[in-house]
């Protein structure tokens, strides 16, 4: 290795050991979110807590148009059924 990139991998790695427990929180937290806004990730740097999750909706799943559930019938790959062979390759 090279002596400026020896000393930019130093430096790296430094900044990754010296931020440690800012990145252990940054991956709990997208564990636990699976994403993260500006706002939460400045949270997490000013050592703040994150704001609670907001709770899932209750509300039932809107009924799907007749029409929509059509196309998916008509569609071989929604549908689930085969389909046909490919067309053998000319030679």
């Amino acid at each position: 290795m090279s002596g400026a990139l020896s000393a930019l991998y130093e430096e790296s790695k430094n900044l990754l050991i010296e931020n440690r427990e800012l990145l252990d929180r940054v991956a709990e937290a997208l564990l636990e979110r699976e994403t993260l806004d500006t706002t939460d990730l400045r949270a997490l740097m000013d050592g703040e807590p994150l704001p609670p999750l907001p709770a899932p909706d209750a509300e039932e799943p809107e009924p799907q148009d007749p029409e929509s559930s059509k196309d998916e019938d008509d569609d071989p790959i929604l549908s689930g059924k085969k389909l046909p062979d490919p067309e053998p390759m000319p030679s």
